[in-house]
């Protein structure tokens, strides 16, 4: 018998078959790499075009007239006139009121827009009913926007007081705007539809860019160096992480 083993038996053009079905995988695999490729970068340029969209959409947007009391109501008082000086506030209320409340805010400030929302309409009405002085810092450092409506501020204030309050107000209101010198004077036309006079070019003009550069540098070496929003009730500082509108009016002589 016998013990010669058997070869298997080789099947004609199975390994032009094999290789045909390698290719075949390789090329497959390949595919799939292309079009993940070609989904991903559609997916980066929708999203960067959504993106850029929406930077537009902030740079351009009008603004709206904002909602809140504050922002439109008459002061039951004349202010006193404002002047715009180097290193110093915007103060707003009656001549000689018993107390200052000074605030230092921004703009582009979240937390400071979070205050507003709690501090605001107490602050108005205290301004408004001559029992405080209200100290106006807006500091205007959280972006160019917020210088430009800084400066826009006290070109307001030195004009109208109670034109200034309002787009104060407004600003807080439409918080998230990129505040164009445009956008500003959108804003501003809600509450005085033909402008104080010389208002347009004071703010296209950035009048006080330099008193806006100003405050923000006295501020930051000291009374607001932690930051804003910050408070000082005739020149004491007012704690806001224990305070309440209530203690605060309780705060005043």
């Amino acid at each position: 018998m016998s013990t010669k083993k058997n070869k298997p038996y080789r099947v004609a053009g199975a390994k032009e078959a094999l290789l045909a079905q390698r290719e075949a995988e390789l090329a497959a695999a390949r595919k799939r790499r292309r079009d993940t490729g070609i989904t991903l970068l559609v997916v980066v340029a929708v999203l960067i075009g959504i993106v850029s969209m929406f930077g537009w959409y902030q740079a351009t947007k009008k603004p709206d007239a904002p909602a809140s009391p504050t922002a439109t109501s008459s002061a039951s008082l004349a202010f006193a006139p404002v002047t715009v000086t180097d290193g110093k506030g915007l103060m707003i209320g009656a001549a000689r009121a018993p107390n200052v409340v000074t605030l230092y805010s921004d703009f582009a400030c979240t937390h400071c827009a979070e205050f507003e929302t709690t501090y605001g309409q107490t602050l108005a009405d205290l301004r408004d009913s001559g029992r405080i002085d209200l100290e106006y810092y807006p500091l205007g450092f959280g972006s160019p926007g917020s210088a430009r409506a800084s400066n826009a501020m006290a070109c307001a204030a030195e004009r109208d007081p109670a034109f200034a309050v309002n787009l104060y107000d407004g600003f807080f209101a439409n918080m998230g705007s990129d505040w164009s010198n445009d956008q500003i004077l959108s804003l501003a036309q809600h509450f005085d539809p033909t402008l104080p006079q010389g208002f347009e070019t004071c703010v296209t003009g950035g009048t006080h860019a330099a008193w806006v550069t100003g405050i923000f540098s006295f501020a930051k070496s000291g009374p607001a160096a932690g930051g804003t929003p910050a408070l000082y009730v005739n020149g004491t500082i007012f704690d806001l992480t224990t305070g309440t509108p209530e203690s605060l009016a309780g705060s005043l002589s």
